[in-house]
């Protein structure tokens, strides 16, 4: 097995794992501090993120248990942090079809890069049917332009 597999398998740490969404996502919307030393500056200062994404990221933290930034983390309890976030924003009528998007991109993210960390449990038989609301809510956005 390569070096290179070898990392992909390697459980991630907190740090690696957020510069990479902040990476994907931009620094207009993420700016991870590459000097910081604990959690209290890891967003960078200057960075305009949202409230409900650095709260993610520090639940994030604080449930994986870490104790430094290099700590591991599980990418399990990072999708249900964005889940979470994203009923607590619709729950209170703050749900911006920006913000849920943004949830959204993190998630895809991590099942594009991350998929072999997920613990996945197979369901045997399912009468429901998935829907995306914020594929429906941007379809009707668009048809007001």
């Amino acid at each position: 097995m390569s070096k290179s597999q070898q990392r992909l398998i390697d459980p991630l740490e907190f740090k690696e794992f957020w510069t990479y969404i902040g990476r994907e996502l931009g620094n207009s919307r993420l700016r991870i501090n590459p000097k910081a030393k604990d959690i209290h500056n890891f967003i960078d200062p200057s960075n305009d993120a949202k409230e409900y994404l650095k709260h993610a990221i520090k639940e994030s933290y604080k449930r994986s248990d870490c104790t430094n930034l290099r700590s591991k983390i599980n990418v399990n309890l990072i999708l249900d942090i964005l889940g979470e976030t994203a009923y607590k924003l619709r729950s209170n009528h703050r749900d911006d079809l920006f913000d849920i998007e943004l949830l959204e991109e993190i998630a895809w993210h991590i099942s594009d890069r991350y998929q072999h960390c997920l613990v996945i449990k197979k369901i045997s038989e399912s009468c429901g049917q998935i829907v995306s609301f914020p594929d429906h809510r941007i379809r009707i956005a668009n048809s007001r332009l």
